[in-house]
């Protein structure tokens, strides 16, 4: 099938991963409308080009991570829907919340000025979730999960080179991260057990956490533990000791969302901590911890 064969066309894209509860979340959709949900984890396409191997990259990596350490970790938020009537294509949007997806594909073209990418004067962020065979299923499936879509958030720290192999599976190669936290691993590298992590003190900004024991909040510089999660890729968590009993403490959320299906609520006015959330303060999309 003519479709078929431009989805799977090999090549090399640089793309970012959708990340953590929202990854799960995103396939829970795939597993439905996507025939092809094994073949790839849900990602955005920065670009793409069947020309693009590790012979480009490599060269380009260099001039890849120094542009990339000018541009922060930030959160996407998705709570949209969008839909490719052309290519039978249903797809989530994602929004940036200062245009960074497109300064990173602007960096990606003008790091490779003799690789012809795809649509390089068409770029319209998106996660895929659903390819169809007619117009009709398509909308079908948009209503579905229309009805259903939650808005949900995820963090991102990184970008990363992805190859087709000869089984037409899309493969993490390498990955860079923003905002110069490191040069980078391979993601052969990022999928190893015990990958020990790598702290650092954040340089003088205080951020507030949230102490469980004390149940209180309080401000501190904190520490940054940066580690490779072999599922997730690149992590962060930033973590205190609560000035009063000397638990390790979290960052506060700001917005938590209640196990009893209530209302959330805003850090200032709610004592939770995120305890009330069934990912007991630990952090996940539902309380604002990705």
């Amino acid at each position: 099938m003519e479709q078929d064969r431009k989805r799977l066309r090999k090549g090399g894209a640089i793309a970012i991963a959708v990340s953590g509860d929202a990854a799960d979340y995103v396939n829970d959709f795939r597993r439905r409308y996507d025939p092809h949900v094994a073949r790839i984890l849900p990602h955005i396409t920065l670009a793409v080009a069947p020309e693009l191997d590790a012979c480009d990259w490599m060269p380009a990596r260099a001039r890849i991570t120094q542009a990339l350490a000018r541009i922060p970790p930030f959160t996407i938020r998705v709570a949209e829907l969008g839909t490719f009537m052309d290519d039978l294509v249903l797809w989530l949007r994602p929004v940036a919340p200062h245009g960074e997806l497109l300064t990173l594909r602007q960096t990606i073209l003008r790091s490779f000025p003799d690789v012809a990418f795809d649509r390089v004067d068409d770029f319209v962020p998106h996660i895929s979730i659903g390819f169809f065979s007619s117009s009709e299923d398509l909308l079908e499936a948009r209503d579905a999960v229309c009805r259903e879509l939650i808005p949900f958030s995820f963090h991102v720290g990184s970008i990363s080179y992805l190859q087709a192999d000869e089984g037409n599976i899309w493969q993490c190669v390498d990955t860079v991260e923003l905002g110069g936290l490191s040069t980078g691993a391979a993601c052969s590298d990022a999928r190893t057990p015990g990958c020990v992590p790598e702290n650092c003190h954040q340089g003088g900004t205080m951020n507030i956490f949230y102490c469980d024991a004390c149940r209180r909040k309080f401000e501190a510089e904190g520490v940054k533990t940066n580690w490779i999660d072999r599922t997730y890729g690149p992590c962060t968590r930033w973590t205190a000791s609560c000035p009063d009993c000397g638990e390790e403490c979290q960052l506060a959320k700001t917005v938590h969302a209640h196990g009893d299906g209530g209302d959330g609520c805003e850090g200032g006015s709610c004592d939770c901590g995120g305890s009330s959330c069934s990912c007991g303060g630990s952090g996940c999309s539902s309380c604002g911890g990705c």
